[in-house]
């Protein structure tokens, strides 16, 4: 596996974590499933592109394009369900531990895509040298 497959294999292990402490901070009731679901989900993705990014071929190539493009998703949509848990802080709600869980899963996954993307390009132009 290429470097940055394995930045991405980390992400999906993190968010997978992520998903389970999500739950945990629900108490692990039916309200927290959604959490588990999406770290599982996300996670679960990132890992088979990862994996699937270092066969040979056209595969690997669609393999890592799928696992960006699904880290960028998933990216935006941390950003978005933080955006909301926030707002309920601060109208006064309960969501703190999910607000806080969701910005650390938009920050990682951001970071994780510019490491990833950083350290292909990287590997590319050091193919091409003679």
């Amino acid at each position: 596996m290429s470097k940055p497959a394995k930045v991405l294999a980390i992400l999906g292990v993190f968010l997978l974590i992520a998903g389970l402490l999500g739950w945990a901070a629900t108490g692990f009731t039916d309200k927290g499933k959604t959490a588990i679901m999406s770290g599982a989900a996300s996670g679960s993705i990132l890992l088979i592109s990862a994996w699937l990014s270092g066969r040979p071929g056209g595969i690997g190539f669609v393999a890592w394009i799928a696992g960006i493009g699904f880290a960028a998703l998933f990216g935006s949509t941390f950003i978005w369900r933080a955006s909301i848990a926030w707002t309920d802080v601060f109208n006064g709600g309960d969501k703190l531990p999910i607000a806080i869980l969701l910005s650390k899963m938009a920050l990682a996954t951001a970071v994780a895509l510019f490491i990833a993307l950083r350290m292909k390009k990287a590997e590319n132009e050091a193919a091409a040298l003679p």
